[in-house]
């Protein structure tokens, strides 16, 4: 068991370097994209990655513990502590994933398409379609999730906007839809503000009110 833990944490630096040499070449590509006259923003599970790997890696190490746990069931105070931290590895795992999933679930079908020369945009999701022009965007909501220790969790890299239209629609963007700029920076000046819940979960997931740490 502690040569499979091994190798989840290895594997999980190793990624996250790789991870990280990528980044200067991926945020030129993003600007590239910005530039062009028609933006297309849309679903990519891989976006997020690392918090995904983390939370996988949190899960595993978690899972080790318990079995681990249970192979030594004569000695209780080990079969105590065990339990107690796979436990906290697990909760912090399964926010993350569960986030994750619920990201990817809301924005699978998404695609938003603005068209900077005509100042249109077109949001489709779920077989639905909005047009709207860019001036009826009446204002940005922005969640981001916020830790007073300034502790990295699971779920840091998890966020979303809502926009809301001049005629009271309102649209939900998670962050699986852009890597570095968002489609917040082709619009023409618009009133913003920011949220800052401890985790960031989408209107109506079923643990919207689920709070810890």
């Amino acid at each position: 068991m502690l040569a499979l833990l091994n190798w989840f944490v290895v594997g999980f630096v190793a990624l996250g370097a790789l991870l990280g040499l990528g980044v200067p070449y991926a945020l030129h590509l993003d600007s590239l994209k910005m530039d062009k006259p028609v933006v297309v923003f849309r679903n990519r599970p891989w976006r997020n990655l690392l918090g995904l790997l983390l939370a996988g890696m949190l899960l595993g190490m978690g899972i080790v513990l318990v079995i681990t746990a249970v192979r030594k069931i004569d000695e209780l105070y080990l079969v105590l502590f065990s339990l107690i931290v796979a436990t906290a590895l697990l909760v912090l795992g399964a926010t993350g994933f569960w986030l994750h999933v619920t990201y990817w679930r809301h924005d699978r079908r998404a695609v938003l398409t603005i068209d900077r020369t005509s100042q249109l945009a077109t949001y489709t999701n779920a077989g639905t379609t909005q047009q709207f022009v860019l001036a009826d965007v009446a204002s940005i909501t922005q969640y981001d999730s916020y830790r007073p220790s300034g502790h990295r969790m699971t779920w840091d890299g998890y966020n979303y906007q809502i926009w809301e239209l001049h005629d009271g629609t309102w649209l939900v963007l998670t962050c699986l839809l852009y890597s570095f700029s968002g489609p917040e920076d082709l619009l023409p000046p618009v009133r913003c503000r920011t949220v800052r819940p401890r985790i960031c979960w989408l209107p109506g997931d079923p643990l919207l009110n689920f709070t810890f740490c």
